[in-house]
């Protein structure tokens, strides 16, 4: 917990836009680091990327400054339960990769350790640092001024999914789907002024639907939608307003999409991918690697690990979450998954609904589970919990 005097420092910079005091700078400084580079992708799909590298340096301070933090780190349901998952995937992946004698299914494991050694550095900030909300929101935006300044540089072709600075078009979707998660549940911790947020949350849906992810897209909708519904109000005004904002936002969008779709490409573009729903060959049992359970049921119970695609009728990864959590780590690795969901269910009920259910339904047809910055949303949805609407000056002095 910060001390009192890291509590007042924060205090009184409340007023400025960068937080100057901090109680561990360069381990901030390093997480702040990885989130901005966090669409920086350098080397081949499947080996680590510079925000690992630079994660995996911020766990080793902690390691280094505070070794008895992260033993208490682990005690945390949250963290604990991410930990336990680690160990199982590395106990079903060392079956299978000593059986065919593949390393690949451990390469996987390897991806949960980055997980778990992040989310630790950035649990270690948020529960160290009285001005993390603002520390984390910064980072945000450098991580969408990034992309931006790409996109600018290199505007998409018309019609053609962008990736700007990530390798496929899913991974740009899933980028602006987390960003806009980020933006929206720490805005009301931080004291920016609201168009703060309302800019890092307009580039956020940009670049979702530059991606043309169909997922994406319907999952961001959905995330603004459950936001304009259920997210704290202190404004009586607003709160009047808010069941016109319901009925509005929708009509709205269903109206630029219709009105302008002819003079504005990315609209038509949106439009004429959310129209392929039902239809392309990938919006199947078969197209997303489900049949796979079907025709495989034995390994439901404990999984067939992870990798070795090889080894299947359909050689694709299962492109859904909970479709690889029950195939690859059977009822087990599924269980611990959904037990960690519920843990931050109710520390966080919600905010859970607002900002994560739109990442579990885009889950059903994607498989983000290696992303590190999906699960550190859920950790600080489940450290926001205990003080849900406490703005940036009480949240310093209750933390």
């Amino acid at each position: 917990m910060p001390s009192p005097v890291a509590i007042d420092r924060a205090i009184r910079s409340q007023r400025r836009f960068l937080p100057l005091e901090l109680s561990s700078p360069l381990i901030a400084a390093l997480v702040v680091l990885a989130l901005v580079i966090w669409p920086v992708y350098v080397f081949p799909a499947g080996y680590p990327q510079p925000v690992t590298f630079a994660l995996l340096l911020a766990f080793v301070c902690v390691l280094i400054k505070d070794p008895a933090s992260v033993a208490g780190m682990i005690r945390k349901p949250e963290i604990g339960l991410i930990a336990l998952f680690l160990v199982y995937t590395l106990v079903v992946n060392a079956i299978f990769s000593i059986f065919y004698q593949d390393p690949e299914p451990l390469r996987n494991t390897a991806y949960y350790m980055q997980v778990l050694l992040g989310c630790m550095a950035i649990n270690y900030v948020l529960r160290t640092e009285p001005t993390a909300p603002r520390l984390l929101t910064i980072a945000i935006l450098g991580a969408l001024a990034v992309q931006f300044v790409t996109f600018a540089v290199s505007v998409p072709v018309q019609g053609v999914r962008a990736t700007l600075l990530f390798e496929n078009p899913n991974q740009l979707g899933f980028f602006g789907l987390l960003a806009l998660a980020f933006i929206l549940l720490l805005q009301r911790y931080t004291g920016y002024p609201a168009i703060v947020s309302a800019l890092g949350a307009a580039v956020s849906v940009l670049f979702v639907m530059l991606s043309l992810s169909k997922g994406a897209i319907l999952a961001a909708f959905a995330l603004l939608f459950l936001y304009l519904m259920l997210a704290p109000i202190h404004d009586r005004r607003w709160q009047r307003l808010r069941p016109a904002l319901l009925i509005a936002f929708p009509l709205a969008v269903i109206t630029l999409a219709v009105i302008y779709r002819d003079q504005i490409a990315m609209l038509g573009a949106v439009a004429d991918r959310l129209a392929e729903i039902g239809a392309s060959s990938d919006d199947s049992f078969a197209g997303r690697s489900y049949i796979r359970i079907a025709i495989w049921p034995q390994y439901l119970l404990f999984g067939a690990g992870e990798g070795l695609l090889g080894r299947w009728e359909y050689p694709r990864e299962i492109h859904s979450m909970f479709g690889t959590l029950l195939f690859s780590y059977g009822l087990p690795g599924l269980g611990i998954v959904c037990t960690l969901l519920a843990v931050v269910w109710r520390r966080n009920s919600r905010d859970f609904i607002i900002y994560f259910v739109p990442i579990l339904l885009y889950s059903v047809v994607h498989q983000p589970m290696r992303q590190s910055m999906m699960w550190t949303l859920l950790i600080s949805l489940a450290h926001f919990g205990p003080v849900s609407g406490i703005r940036s000056s009480g949240y310093a002095r209750k933390r």
